[in-house]
């Protein structure tokens, strides 16, 4: 089945399911790190709330052999699990007092951005760019974000700078830094007749992220977080981007010699086996200096 053949199915097969006159619309939506996929909307009379499933994954299900049925059926439950039965005034959107509350930032790949940031409110930050976000409500939503364009900010005719002091105070408030060390989270993993290996196990290595565990590499950001933590371990801290979602903090001590070109070697292994592309944060490590009080690329 060709690609295009699938999509057309698809829609042709999803229709009935749903209400009389909801109807589906193909688009191209640039995601994270400049990756292009398909996405398809379901548009539902009367309702505001319009979800988008993204093919291309499914598709690829189809080359390795699963079956059509099976995965019109999984799509088809995506879309229920998706929609919002209650619909929702949006207008509030519209007036930045009433949303502000809400704007967070995070971080992405400055250079694998750069058809995204053309349109994405954003600051630059060592090879990053800040971008912002509204931050749905959780119990309805779940960790739903909605991404700041330009055109919103002029809708609202606010700066980056104005979202920026809303963001440094919203973020950290509204998903709290997680940081663990690296046993404790394999420790999650483990069964309780492996745990007693871990034990005697020394790693000094640690994990940050936020509560939602979602975007959590932005908390290398957070005001004085990786420097209160620097200062609390007594050393300068190596900061390894697992993923947007993650980083891993190992404390540099005295008698260190850390190989960075190794460490950058294994992170761009690690992204091109282990990481999905639209989840990659950079392909080497970052430093903070304490002598310095910043946050160096290395």
């Amino acid at each position: 089945m060709t690609y295009q053949k699938f999509k057309d199915d698809l829609i042709q097969d999803l229709t009935p399911s749903f209400p009389d006159g909801s109807v589906f619309s193909l688009g191209r939506y640039i995601k994270n790190n400049d990756r292009v996929l398909d996405g398809l909307t379901l548009h539902i009379p009367d309702s505001n709330v319009s979800p988008t499933l993204y093919l291309d994954p499914f598709y690829e299900q189809l080359k390795s052999g699963k079956q059509y049925d099976d995965i019109l059926s999984e799509i088809l439950k995506s879309y229920r699990n998706n929609m919002i039965p209650d619909v929702r005034d949006f207008d509030f959107f519209n007036e930045f007092d009433l949303v502000s509350g809400r704007i967070i930032y995070r971080i992405v790949n400055l250079l694998k951005n750069k058809k995204m940031l053309k349109n994405i409110c954003h600051i630059p930050y060592l090879d990053l760019a800040i971008i912002f976000c509204y931050l749905m409500d959780e119990k309805e939503y779940g960790l739903a974000t909605i991404k700041i364009t330009n055109e919103i900010t002029e809708i609202w005719d606010v700066d980056t700078k104005t979202l920026m002091e809303h963001a440094v105070k919203n973020t950290p408030a509204l998903l709290p830094p997680v940081i663990r060390p690296i046993s404790d989270v394999i420790s999650d993993f483990l069964s309780p007749e492996h745990l007693g290996l871990l034990k005697d196990v020394d790693i000094n290595m640690y994990v940050l992220t936020n509560s939602a565990f979602c975007g959590g590499a932005s908390c290398i950001i957070y005001k004085d977080l990786i420097k209160d933590f620097a200062k609390d371990i007594g050393y300068d801290i190596l900061i390894i981007p697992s993923s947007l979602d993650e980083v891993l903090l190992l404390p540099i001590t005295e008698d260190q010699d850390i190989p960075f070109e190794t460490v950058r070697e294994m992170i761009a292994e690690v992204n091109r086996e282990c990481v999905s592309l639209e989840n990659i944060l950079s392909d080497h490590p970052y430093v903070y200096r304490r002598s310095e009080d910043r946050i160096i690329c290395v």
